[in-house]
């Protein structure tokens, strides 16, 4: 396993090094500048990418190795998030609940990789509250605190929120990344999985140019 985190992260680093120029309208969107902040509180100086995501999603769960990489190496003043999207599919909605449940109980590192192990490799059908609920309990995780998370207003509006960020952004499908609020790439528009790496970076960089100069 180290070694395939080891082969991601030298193809990650060799492809922003050599990355050629990226254009607007071909490898990532301009997004209109009335969107509302992804990160209220990020501060001036900072960059805020946000990956917009389902762990039911198979493009997502093969993205997951190249960002692990990316986030070693990423400037100090990038902030990364990720936002779960139900797009109102009943076996993806259950899962983006369970997201912010597991980061509300401070278990997100641990679990991430567990359930997109388990949907993708292990053809785990965590579609629904009790199976994800049943799941988590092999972590630690009573199933009970988990359903009062789960059912609270507090997720259910969490929820709300990330579907209509998506839907402000035009999010139409996962992964989507968006980069200091101004700009959305995703792997077709980026060109494979490692590309949007690459590229995600380079409009990391061209922002960060911006902020010096200002």
């Amino acid at each position: 396993m180290r070694r395939i985190v080891s082969t991601v992260m030298l193809i990650s680093f060799l492809a922003i090094a050599h990355a050629s120029a990226i254009v607007a309208g071909q490898q990532y969107q301009v997004l209109p500048a009335n969107l509302p902040s992804l990160d209220t509180s990020a501060q001036s100086n900072q960059v805020v990418v946000t990956e917009f995501f389902s762990f039911a999603c198979p493009h997502c769960f093969e993205e997951q190795p190249y960002i692990d990489a990316w986030l070693k190496t990423k400037p100090q003043n990038v902030v990364f998030q990720r936002i779960p999207v139900g797009f109102d599919n009943p076996q993806w909605v259950p899962l983006a609940k369970a997201y912010y449940v597991i980061q509300a109980l401070g278990k997100t590192e641990t679990l991430m990789p567990s359930i997109f192990n388990a949907i993708h490799v292990n053809n785990q059908p965590l579609f629904t509250e009790d199976a994800i609920a049943q799941f988590c309990a092999n972590y630690g995780i009573d199933p009970t605190t988990f359903k009062q998370y789960y059912e609270s207003f507090s997720i259910n509006e969490e929820l709300r929120e990330s579907d209509q960020l998506a839907q402000t952004y035009g999010i139409l499908g996962v992964p989507s990344v968006v980069v200091g609020n101004q700009y959305l790439t995703d792997v077709g528009q980026a060109g494979g999985k490692s590309q949007l790496i690459t590229v995600v970076q380079q409009l990391v960089t061209q922002l960060q140019g911006v902020q010096t100069t200002s």
